[in-house]
């Protein structure tokens, strides 16, 4: 390592401390000749003898103490490399097309490869496109949701940009601010908590009003000591409709009823269209029109 290579900043100032209380010392001597010469004669030899020692003992102790910061400026860049990996967060670098530089641990356990360098983040992701890399400034970022082997993933992509390490690295040269990136990808598995989300909406409540569109023209159409017994039989077959499917109803008028069910329920009445409004025509007792229903949830 060059002999030659100096220390800046406080370490630099620190480590000359020394020989500054040296030349202090030294003019503090001069005061001394003039009021004793053996005094003087005595703190001369000391002032020597400490100038030479420190000049000495720093000449021989310069590579040592280069040396140790070396090692620990490397050890300190090892812990953050080991903290990178060992990181639970699934992390990679890639390139301006997408492929993959570097990935921690955790990274390769989410697409069970132990070696994803080489290769870009669309083979393993089909869901990401070369749009999710696209991202304008250094302090901007990029969310995309997708899939992955039947779990549910956020990721966060940040731009590194690299104009700052050529303007400042000892390797590469620029006449121009150079342009290239590196992207960061993070990975947010939010499987649970999309399943937690779904399960408490499918357990929320809808509520909805159910009218009976020709509710007078039906009575009109039956005989009078029977119009009674119509409509029970109509309430009827909706509290057990309802009941079916974990809901209540009540009757709000004549013609209107109001009813509560999970939407988990409402997903199941949907995908059978609804087939109360269907099967409420079959009640009959001599009514010579048929029941008809509407429906509205909200």
């Amino acid at each position: 390592m060059d002999n030659n290579l100096e220390f800046k900043g406080r370490l630099g100032w620190y480590l000359r401390l020394p020989i500054w209380f040296g030349l202090l010392l030294a003019a503090v001597n001069v005061s001394i000749y003039a009021i004793n010469m053996k005094a003087g004669v005595i703190l001369s030899v000391f002032t020597v003898i400490y100038l030479v020692s420190f000049l000495v003992m720093e000449r021989l102790n310069r590579s040592v103490i280069r040396n140790e910061l070396v090692s620990f400026a490397t050890q300190y860049g090892q812990i953050q490399k080991r903290l990178l990996r060992d990181l639970e967060l699934p992390n990679a670098l890639m390139d301006e097309n997408g492929r993959i530089i570097w990935a921690n641990t955790e990274f390769k356990a989410a697409v069970e490869k132990d070696h994803p360098e080489g290769k870009t983040i669309f083979n393993y992701f089909e869901e990401l496109s070369s749009d999710a890399l696209r991202v304008a400034g250094e302090n901007e970022e990029n969310r995309v949701e997708f899939q992955f082997e039947d779990r549910d993933y956020r990721a966060l992509i940040k731009k590194i940009p690299l104009d700052e390490m050529v303007e400042n690295s000892d390797i590469f040269t620029s006449e121009s601010r150079y342009e290239g990136c590196l992207y960061s990808i993070y990975l947010f598995d939010d499987t649970a908590l999309k399943m937690a989300l779904r399960e408490n909406d499918n357990q929320s409540l809808a509520v909805g009003l159910l009218y009976i569109d020709n509710y007078d023209e039906a009575l009109n159409s039956t005989d009078e000591v029977r119009r009674s017994l119509l409509t029970a039989l109509i309430e009827r077959k909706f509290n057990k409709y309802f009941g079916s499917i974990d809901g209540i109803i009540r009757r709000q008028e004549k013609d209107k009823f109001f009813f509560v069910i999970r939407k988990q329920m409402l997903k199941k009445l949907e995908s059978v269209r609804f087939d109360i409004l269907e099967d409420v025509k079959t009640v009959s007792i001599g009514n010579e029109m048929s029941v008809t229903i509407s429906i509205g949830i909200g």
